[in-house]
Formats: structure tokens, sequence, C-alpha cells
């Protein structure tokens, strides 16, 4: 969605924030094993758009994103994504439960890895809402 203007330097039209709207929260994980790692808080309200793992070194790294609104944890991806190819990035864009509000928390669930990975980072993608 764009924001009309009435001239932006003698012209007229719409301009595109959509650039400044897209965020992207990471956490990298010196030798991740299984466990959770609070990667941050969302400040305004937004909607997941991807999540991302990279893999240095070892065999794969099996992880989810979870939304912490309150007391109640919810998984962003409705099965585990394997980062599971060296030096790479794995994504997933099938999405569930991707509505961010102002305060909730981004954590990331490490449920397995293998072959003694030296780091992972785990990468979410959002988009802030357009306020009304």
């Amino acid at each position: 969605m764009g924001y009309k203007v009435h001239t932006v330097d003698g012209k007229s039209g719409e301009v595109s924030l959509a650039h400044v709207r897209s965020q992207t929260a990471q956490i990298t994980i010196n030798t991740p094993a299984a466990g959770t790692h609070v990667m941050c808080r969302i400040p305004a309200a937004a909607t997941v758009t991807a999540i991302r793992g990279y893999l240095v070194g070892g065999t794969s790294v099996t992880f989810n994103v979870t939304r912490r609104r309150s007391t109640t944890n919810v998984d962003l991806l409705a099965a585990d994504l394997v980062a599971n190819t060296a030096d790479a990035w794995t994504s997933s864009t099938t999405i569930q439960n991707g509505a961010l509000a102002a305060g909730d928390t981004l954590i990331a669930d490490i449920a397995a890895q293998a072959g003694n990975p030296t780091q992972a980072v785990i990468e979410v993608d959002y988009t802030v809402d357009t306020p009304a």
C-alpha cells in the first residue's frame, strides 16, 4: 500500500513505504543445542512473512519459532524447519499464527542438532502493519 501525495518535485503519484515496514529479527546461536533462545520483543503490530535458518558446520539444526503473548506460546511453523545445508539459507513462507501484536516475544526453539554445528542463525521476516 502506498500513500497518495499531491506533488513531489512537481510530480503527483504514490509513494511506497513498503521498504520501511519490512523488518527482520535475527539470532545467532553458537554451538547450537536443543533449547530456547529469546530473539526479540515486537514493538508494533506486524505480520510474519518468512522464517529462515542458516547452518555453519555440522549436519543439521531443527528448529521452530514461538510467539509468546502474555503466558500463551504458539509455534509460527506447523512443522519444524531443518537447516541441513552448510553455509546456505533454508526458509519457509508457510506461516501459521503469524499475526504479531505489540509486545509479543519471539523465541527460537531448537529441537535438535546433528554433526556438531558451530553456529545457527535463525531469522524471522515480518512486515509492520500499516496504521488505520
